[in-house]
């Protein structure tokens, strides 16, 4: 429990990740160094064997969309990084504060909404999502070729290492939407974050959030109940109707005490009233 709630909470958080690839065929001629070079478009498919974000210099292979795969392409910005510019390492990337912040520029909430589907202008889910995003850079023979391209994908199953239900474009939209959606497994105290179409006993209402360090963990009634009210008082700005699904209930999941001090982690979830499973989205 303690590495899912970690794992949950990078997700989560995480706005930058890993990088692009391309492979020649021994015995043929490689792409010219100008195809090498040149960004991936929007849309385009990835395997990736580094469950969830990775890291901006994990390789990926690029794959036909009907194929099973981890992540899409939603945006990549050209010559992001100076001409002259050696091929990075991870220090590099992580000590250079310019280069931090475009790790993080790339990939934001309303790019990932919209790839999915929804007008980021008038609708706001009131749902997270089972999905996060990578920052990719070029790996070293797209660099060498003159690539200085950053790129964001969308990863589904956040570090589940899950495919995706297909194309992830529009995905939110379409007949697998609550694949999309965040649900869990388990109990308040011990939980798993899978898909809302797989069978789950809580879906997520709204993003989890992190509390401060130090808060103590709300192991009883009133501290659980005092987060429950908190949770029920953003419904209005949350849902867009008035009022719960029929047959559902706000509650709140926090994960266990020894990965608290870690990890505070609270998820605001609907649960059925009936209590048990259920194997769609509560939310639309």
């Amino acid at each position: 429990m303690q590495r899912s709630t970690a794992l949950l909470l990078v997700s989560l958080a995480s706005i930058a990740g890993s990088t692009a690839c391309s492979s020649s065929v021994v015995g043929h001629a490689g792409p010219a160094p100008e195809t090498l070079a040149a960004a991936p478009a929007a849309g385009t498919c990835w395997e990736d064997t580094t469950p969830g974000s990775g890291l901006p210099l994990d390789e990926t292979v690029p794959v036909a969309c009907g194929q099973p795969h981890h992540a899409e392409t939603v945006v990549a910005n050209e010559d992001v990084f100076a001409a002259g510019m050696a091929y990075p390492t991870l220090r590099d990337l992580g000590s250079d504060p310019a280069n931090r912040q475009t790790l993080h520029d790339i990939c934001s909430p309303p790019l990932v909404v919209g790839y999915l589907g929804l007008d980021v202008q008038t609708e706001l889910p009131p749902y997270a999502l089972y999905v996060t995003t990578a920052a990719r850079l070029p790996n070293k023979e797209e660099w060498a070729a003159g690539a200085r391209w950053i790129r964001c994908d969308i990863v589904y199953g956040m570090e589940s290492g899950d495919s995706a239900p297909g194309r992830m474009a529009g995905g939110l939209v379409g007949p697998q939407g609550a694949a999309y959606h965040l649900c869990f497994t388990g109990t308040s105290d011990d939980f798993e974050p899978t898909s809302c179409a797989a069978p789950h006993s809580a879906e997520a209402l709204g993003e989890p959030y992190q509390l401060p360090p130090l808060t103590p963990w709300p192991g009883d009634t009133p501290a659980r109940q005092e987060l429950r009210e908190t949770c029920a008082g953003a419904l209005p700005y949350e849902l867009s109707v008035p009022g719960l699904p029929d047959g559902t209930q706000v509650d709140v999941f926090v994960g266990t005490e020894d990965s608290w001090d870690a990890f505070p982690l609270v998820a605001c979830v609907l649960t059925p009233t009936a209590g048990g499973e259920v194997t769609t989205t509560l939310l639309q």
